[in-house]
């Protein structure tokens, strides 16, 4: 092979790499910052941040929403925590479902839809699982965001791979 082969070879190499580290980008960039829709019942009567009961979360990725629906009857509380494992769609569809159809009619509901936001924003590639997922409605399509188990390395940087529990 001629000198000038191998370097046609190398840069049709580094174009090819280049258009699919640059699809590869837009897909983490699309999956990350995803905004999903969340249509709030007429039973919403507050939505606040978890940063509102602990401020240090202000600002950060897991600052999630919260959801209040409260009757403005005396009566029980109930916390509905989803988002957790946001790999698991079961739950993150549950609490979507109370926030946008809910209506209380004694006491308060509460709902955080992605309590670990950071892992919302993760997706597992290589192992087949979807970024999104679609859900037809009355209005339209409804597009979901897969997540996964863990926080996103981009939100726990620098996360040292050894951690010695002081004094040992």
């Amino acid at each position: 092979m001629s000198e000038k082969s191998i370097k046609t070879v190398k840069i049709i190499a580094l174009c090819i790499s280049l258009i699919l580290m640059i699809m590869a980008g837009r897909a983490f960039y699309e999956h990350r910052y995803f905004k999903g829709a969340v249509v709030l019942s007429s039973g919403v009567t507050e939505v606040k941040k978890l940063s509102d009961y602990f401020s240090p979360l202000e600002g950060t990725t897991n600052d999630c929403y919260i959801y209040i629906l409260d009757s403005g009857s005396p009566g029980g509380t109930v916390l509905v925590i989803s988002g957790t494992h946001p790999e698991e769609p079961g739950a993150t569809l549950t609490s979507h479902l109370l926030v946008e159809n809910a209506q209380v009619e004694k006491g308060r509901l509460i709902v955080a839809i992605y309590a670990n936001r950071s892992a919302s924003t993760v997706s597992r590639p290589g192992d087949a699982y979807p970024q999104f997922y679609h859900i037809p409605t009355d209005w339209g399509i409804k597009k979901f965001r897969m997540g996964d188990r863990w926080a996103n390395p981009l939100d726990s940087w620098p996360d040292p791979e050894v951690y010695v529990n002081y004094p040992s």
